[in-house]
């Protein structure tokens, strides 16, 4: 169903983004509460000028010391779906649950099913797709950091509900359950950690696409290994690809598993930052390369497929 009119009152223009063109919108309030009361801040989505017809949905989760505004600034998504024809979804951590407003995935109660933070995204997406003229089988999800590891649970725990999904500088679901672990397995890779939730990361048939730069001191690369190897399965089958620096553009490491559904580019010189995001934002790298463009090309033309029984 298209929005209505009321939702254009509720416009908000992304002031480092400048105004959205003529006919798009970047929409605060259309989930205005939460199970325990009113949603502060309120997600936010930015409707392209062009989507006449149902159109894919990207979820975009933002990191620590970050909210909707800055992620979509510093990662220009909304740039991207108004050219494309799709629709961008950016939930907000909500005020007073973590001191640096980061996604707390290292509690059990966000590693379960119908639980905690993730069961509120999923909420929202709900949402959003009663309200917009959005297209089931093609939602995707994307984030950084704490934001990434967000991504994975839901991934993880909602696995028929992605057609795709991809993790920038995350971590793995369910290698930490306390905000010690968390740092631990930040600092030195989750290593031979069990998980401890009870999702299955393998439950999860669609493509998943893990970026991490190799310079990054806030999260080891270890753990996109593990991000890789817990969506691909045990033996599943590899080819690696070197794509040498373009000018300034960092080069990268690609690796396929499972004939590409799961796939790893590991970034030389990067840190803890959005590869190829908008200069000045927040934690960004203009060096590249493109990371909002790699995830779309990879999520196009993804659709959600079917869980079967083992």
């Amino acid at each position: 169903m298209a929005h209505t009119a009321a939702a254009a009152a509720l416009a908000s223009l992304i002031a480092a983004s400048g105004a959205p063109p003529v006919g798009a919108s970047f929409e605060s309030g259309f989930q205005t509460f939460l199970a325990a009361g009113v949603a502060v801040p309120p997600d936010k989505i930015f409707v392209p000028s062009h989507a006449d017809g149902p159109a894919p949905l990207v979820v975009v989760l933002h990191g620590c010391e970050q909210d909707a505004d800055a992620i979509a600034a510093g990662t220009r998504w909304n740039e991207l779906a108004e050219k494309e024809g799709f629709f961008v979804l950016y939930p907000n951590q909500q005020w007073g649950l973590n001191p640096y407003n980061c996604w707390n995935w290292f509690l059990p109660l966000n590693e379960a099913p119908g639980l905690g933070e993730p069961a509120a995204i999923m909420g929202a997406i709900g949402a959003a797709k009663a309200y917009y003229p959005i297209d089931a089988s093609r939602v995707y999800v994307a984030g950084i950091s704490a934001g990434g590891a967000t991504a994975a649970t839901l991934l993880s725990c909602y696995p028929g509900e992605f057609a795709a999904g991809a993790v920038h500088s995350g971590i793995a679901y369910a290698v930490a359950a306390d905000a010690t672990a968390a740092q631990d397995v930040m600092k030195d890779g989750p290593g031979d950690r069990a998980r401890l939730g009870v999702c299955d990361p393998s439950s999860f048939k669609g493509s998943a696409l893990i970026l991490q730069g190799l310079a990054d001191t806030a999260v080891n690369p270890l753990n996109a290994e593990r991000l890789a190897a817990d969506f691909a399965g045990k033996g599943a089958e590899r080819a690696e690809t070197e794509v040498p620096p373009a000018g300034e553009i960092d080069g990268y490491h690609r690796i396929d598993l499972d004939g590409g559904r799961v796939s790893e580019i590991l970034v030389d010189g990067l840190g803890h930052a959005w590869s190829g995001g908008a200069p000045g934002a927040s934690a960004t790298d203009p060096r590249g390369p493109d990371a909002t463009g790699l995830m779309w090309s990879f999520f196009s033309g993804v659709r959600r497929k079917p869980l079967t029984p083992e």
